[in-house]
């Protein structure tokens, strides 16, 4: 039944809980669980996305750390002065459909 959904999800991401549950025969709150706990997806901008990052995005941060890391040994204070800092908070890429 997880594979069943999943696939839903996958085929249309901006499915609502409720018409997955009409699908499926499940209960919605069964099926927020399934979503949340099973899948690791969550809602974001009326579109299912993985909750964690995957590995090419996680080398991608390696990558560009160890990039920013090695231009600030080479000239700690250039480096400082040209560098733009944020937060942490990651935000997915996204690309709307319509």
């Amino acid at each position: 039944m997880i594979d069943k959904i999943h696939d839903i999800v996958l085929s249309d991401r901006r499915i609502k809980v409720c018409e997955i549950a009409e699908a499926t025969g499940i209960s919605q709150v069964t099926m927020l669980s399934i979503l949340h706990e099973k899948l690791g997806v969550k809602k974001v901008s009326a579109r299912w996305v993985p909750r964690l990052l995957s590995m090419e995005n996680k080398r991608n941060c390696v990558i560009n750390s160890e990039a920013a890391l090695e231009l600030f040994c080479r000239n700690p204070d250039k480096f400082l002065h040209r560098y733009i800092t944020v937060d942490d908070t990651q935000i997915p890429y996204y690309a709307p459909e319509t």
